[in-house]
């Protein structure tokens, strides 16, 4: 399957390692050209959990390149973000894909769920993830639990 992790920081790298060792075919997205580079040719990154960055997984700066043909597309940006990178979203693509956003919190001006301002770009379905986890658990593959949740349960 064929899925885009959009942020690089602390879960997005976690959940773009576990997602390709289960064998899926992974895009990470980030915003950060100095980043980008770093990553590119060390495979390593060394600001976010100190990891290496499998070959198999793509890494891109460009969002459309990033979701095109993603069947499912996790949001791993901070909850301030959330907002923008759904506009932005919503601007470079028509593809029904299923939203996987892994932001926690509560937007701090409108009082709204990260869910809730998915919703206001995007029509497609949106799962949640959360847990009493950490990225650190996940990518060092130490056992833990997550829950996923969604309006639509064949999500």
């Amino acid at each position: 399957m064929k899925i885009s992790v959009l942020g690089a920081g602390s879960w997005g790298t976690a959940i773009a390692i576990h997602l390709n060792r289960l064998g899926h075919q992974i895009t990470l997205w980030m915003r950060d050209k100095n980043q980008f580079e770093e990553i590119v040719s060390t495979r390593h990154n060394k600001k976010y959990l100190d990891v290496d960055i499998p070959q198999e997984i793509s890494i891109t700066t460009d969002l459309k390149e990033a979701v095109t043909n993603s069947e499912i597309v996790v949001i791993a940006v901070p909850s301030h973000a959330v907002r923008e990178i759904s506009e932005k979203l919503k601007e470079v693509v028509d593809k029904n894909f299923i939203v996987v956003n892994l932001a926690k919190g509560i937007e701090t001006s409108t009082l709204k769920r990260m869910s809730e301002v998915i919703k206001e770009y995007l029509s497609n379905d949106v799962v949640v993830l959360s847990g009493p986890s950490h990225a650190e658990e996940v990518v060092r593959q130490i056992p833990t639990a997550c829950v996923l949740a969604s309006l639509n349960v064949k999500a």
